[in-house]
């Protein structure tokens, strides 16, 4: 039996651009103010910088989160605070009344899983507090959340590209609320256009998702990565994990325009790839392996779905 490669992102395929590009939801593109960047963490280091987060200041953060969230808290010379969530990855607001919130400038609020929060709550909490909310959508680019856009409950939010589109790298920040003051960022050199291009070709051959070219390219790539020697993809890395070295944070936000010179400007392409996906059948797709996950995990020992239809 054939190995069945199953991606861990989404991948570029024929059925990805036919069709419209509307979308049945709100999406987190489509609110105004908006700065392309780099990564979903090159994003919350903006955001923290829009807020003036420095040296001395804390940051809440959920006690279930990954680097991306933290890293960019370190390097601005800020301190993160945890607070714990609920079962279903909202803000424990019962326990933040008994921490200490002094210093505390900014929150970090996250939609997990791509299923949209009620941020209500959330938000009222920051207003009675002075707190700055970031709204991290990284997980849920469309949808609803308490009757509003997710994206438009926080002062600022966040969004990731790769986990929704066919692209190797890309993020946003957008808020409702606030101009955002930084220009929009140039983008990358041609140079790394012309690769991400070819990384973002090579990946869909992998994954055989280009009938009628999947052979012809296989057999250039294969060649290409031959005369190089290379035994496996190497994707174009991210820039945004610039952020997480040890130099940057020991640098922290000292050279901080000097960090974002290099990892915040995005790729045209990947914005190009973005912006002309058909969005329903984008989540389409998406409910439909929801349900059929959730299906067949319904009867796990001791796990239940997040979210049942």
């Amino acid at each position: 039996m054939p190995t069945l490669l199953v991606p861990r992102l989404p991948v570029l395929g024929w059925g990805a651009m036919g069709g419209g590009h509307g979308s049945p939801l709100p999406a987190v593109l489509d609110i105004p103010n908006l700065v392309r960047t780099a990564s979903g963490r090159a994003a919350i280091a903006f955001a923290l910088r829009e807020i003036g987060i420095g040296v001395g200041d804390r940051v809440l953060v959920p006690t279930y989160h990954c680097p991306t969230m933290v890293a960019p808290i370190v390097a601005a010379g800020a301190q993160p605070l945890f607070y714990p969530i609920s079962a279903t990855g909202l803000p424990q607001l019962d326990s933040l009344s008994g921490f200490d919130l002094q210093g505390v400038r900014c929150m970090i609020a996250a939609h997990y899983f791509g299923l949209p929060q009620p941020m209500a709550a959330v938000r009222a909490f920051c207003d009675t507090h002075k707190i700055m909310l970031i709204e991290d959508c990284a997980h849920a680019m469309f949808g609803k959340a308490g009757g509003r856009a997710i994206g438009t409950w926080g002062d600022y939010a966040i969004a990731s590209l790769t986990k929704f589109f066919p692209v190797m790298e890309g993020g946003c920040i957008v808020s409702a609320r606030h101009h955002l003051r930084h220009a929009p960022a140039r983008f990358r050199s041609w140079r790394d256009e012309f690769r991400n291009i070819i990384n973002v070709l090579e990946t869909a051959v992998r994954y055989r998702r280009l009938p009628g070219i999947n052979t012809v390219l296989g057999v250039l790539f294969a060649t290409k990565n031959t005369l190089r020697q290379r035994k496996s993809v190497q994707l174009v890395p991210d820039l945004g994990d610039l952020v997480a070295t040890p130099d940057i944070v020991r640098e922290g936000l000292a050279d901080f325009e000097a960090q974002s010179a290099v990892w915040a400007k995005p790729l045209r392409g990947a914005w190009w790839l973005t912006l002309h996906v058909n969005r329903s059948r984008l989540i389409e797709l998406r409910r439909r392996n929801y349900l059929r996950l959730s299906a067949q995990l319904s009867n796990v020992a001791g796990a239940r779905p997040l979210f049942t239809v």
